[in-house]
């Protein structure tokens, strides 16, 4: 994000540039002087720009104007003087009561901002948010959880977009069959529904996708999947929510999970990849690992999902599968990744993991690279042909 700041004053010059710096400081560029913006503004598309409407002319007159700032709003959308009109302009301004040429300015496509009011960082902070919302829808934004399944689709091609806290966001078009299209992908901090969830907040802030997948590695029901198979999960629930209480003094747990079911629209599609076994024969053959030759299948069904990296059997069997009958894979994000989108309106989301393990105490990471290729391989034929 390409962002240009007009302002003489360095004390607020300084905050501004605190409110921006995790985000875009890369392409944070400063100037304090009319002629000088004019110039920076022609030679470069900025996605964002800041102006203070009092500051000089030019380096050699360093006399304030009082219009230079409404000069460069009308340059920039009216009288055509700037080639290359920015994305978003926000006003900034401690003299907001003192100009005579307020409602002329409120007429532009401009954010006006009164640094006066003690709360004008706060203010600045959600004018960029709701700008970046408007400018930045996505087709599909991509989240893994560790650094094996991040490693199976990322290369060169993904370029950094921005970064908010401890998350990076990666971005680049990909070119379908049909289509270009826009995608992100990010990595949450650490394994885990809180962690996700996390991330899912930070990407939704500065996001709009059409469309959420988790790509990845998951423990299998060892009773319908063998090692590699991809499970696609039409629904997930959280099974460790519930209550523990006491039972003829022993603890017990009671299981109460919910359930967030995957999109109708997508899971029709993959539905229809379960059945196909030249896809699922050539997503082994395109992971190009020749040290695995076992074949694989597609599922659909229940990933239930929990806090726990799992490896005993006797958990399986005593606190998932009796209040999960159904479930066919096991992992620690698909629910929060569901809810998430759940609750910012996303409509489309899915959960694609190939089955690396039991979730007994043979689990190791041995086979870890490879399934991640695997789910991420389904993710990519689904884009190719369906986005």
């Amino acid at each position: 994000m390409k962002i240009l700041l007009l302002d003489d004053n360095n004390d607020r010059s300084l905050d501004i540039e605190e409110i921006l710096q995790d985000c875009f400081h890369e392409d944070y560029i400063e100037t304090k002087t009319l002629e000088d913006a004019k110039r920076k503004l022609n030679n470069t598309l900025f996605d964002l720009v800041f102006i203070d409407l009092i500051v000089p002319t030019g380096y050699r007159n360093r006399d304030l104007r009082d219009t230079a700032g409404y000069e460069l709003v009308k340059s920039i959308y009216t009288d055509l003087e700037i080639q290359k009109i920015p994305r978003g302009v926000i006003i900034i301004s401690e003299h907001l009561s003192e100009i005579d040429y307020l409602e002329e300015l409120k007429q532009y496509p401009v954010s006006i901002i009164d640094t006066n009011n003690p709360t004008w960082k706060e203010s600045i902070k959600n004018t960029i948010d709701i700008f970046w919302n408007s400018i930045n829808p996505i087709d599909i934004a991509i989240i893994t959880a560790v650094d094996v399944e991040f490693s199976a689709l990322y290369n060169d091609e993904w370029k950094r977009d921005l970064v908010d806290g401890s998350i990076t966001f990666y971005r680049k078009t990909i070119q379908t069959k049909n289509n270009k299209i826009s995608a992100i992908l990010f990595q949450a901090e650490e394994k885990g529904m809180v962690s996700a969830c996390m991330a899912l907040s930070k990407m939704f802030k500065w996001y709009l996708p059409n469309m959420v997948a988790m790509v990845g590695i998951c423990a299998g029901n060892i009773e319908k999947t063998n090692f590699g198979d991809i499970i696609v999960a039409t629904k997930t629930c959280d099974y460790s929510a519930g209550s523990i209480k006491d039972k003829d003094k022993i603890l017990a747990f009671e299981s109460e999970p919910r359930i967030v079911n995957a999109s109708n629209d997508l899971l029709s599609i993959f539905n229809q990849y379960k059945l196909d076994q030249k896809l699922q024969y050539d997503l082994r053959k395109k992971v190009n690992m020749p040290q695995y030759t076992n074949d694989i299948k597609i599922h659909t069904g229940l990933m239930a999902c929990g806090p726990l990296v799992v490896k005993s059997e006797r958990l399986t069997k005593e606190y998932i599968q009796p209040f999960n009958k159904n479930y066919i894979g096991i992992d620690m994000e698909t629910y929060a990744v569901y809810y998430m989108c759940e609750k910012h309106n996303c409509n489309n989301y899915i959960s694609i993991k190939s089955v690396s393990d039991h979730g007994d105490v043979n689990k190791t990471h041995e086979h870890q690279q490879f399934c991640s290729r695997l789910s991420a391989q389904l993710l990519f034929h689904y884009i190719d042909n369906n986005m």
